[in-house]
C-alpha cells in the first residue's frame, strides 16, 4: 500500500466525521425549529396572545429557519468534501 493511500483514507474518514457532526447539528436545529413553529401556531390560535408576543415568536422562528439554511449549506459542502475524498481514493486504487 502506498503512503498516499493511508492519507486519503484519513482524509475520507475526517470528511465523514465532519459530515456526521454537521448533520447532527442540522437535525437538532430542525427539531428546535419545528418545536418553535408548533409553539407559534398554538400562540396564534390562543385567545390571550398579544400581537407583540406573536411577532417575537415569528422573529425567533425566522432566525432559526435562516440558521437551517446556513446549516444545509454546510452540509452540502461536507457532502462534496466526502465525495471528493472518495473520488481521490478511488482514483488511486488499482483497477
Amino acid at each position: 500500500m502506498s503512503q498516499e493511500k493511508p492519507n486519503l483514507l484519513a482524509k475520507l474518514t475526517a470528511a465523514g466525521r465532519h459530515y456526521r457532526c454537521v448533520r447532527e447539528e442540522r437535525d437538532a436545529a430542525l427539531k428546535a425549529c419545528a418545536a418553535t413553529l408548533t409553539r407559534l401556531e398554538a400562540r396564534v390560535e390562543s385567545d390571550t396572545a398579544t400581537q407583540a408576543e406573536i411577532n417575537t415568536m415569528e422573529d425567533e422562528y425566522e432566525r432559526q429557519n435562516d440558521g437551517l439554511g446556513e446549516l444545509n449549506n454546510k452540509l452540502e459542502t461536507a457532502i462534496y468534501s466526502m465525495a471528493s475524498a472518495l473520488t481521490e481514493l478511488k482514483n488511486t486504487s488499482p483497477a
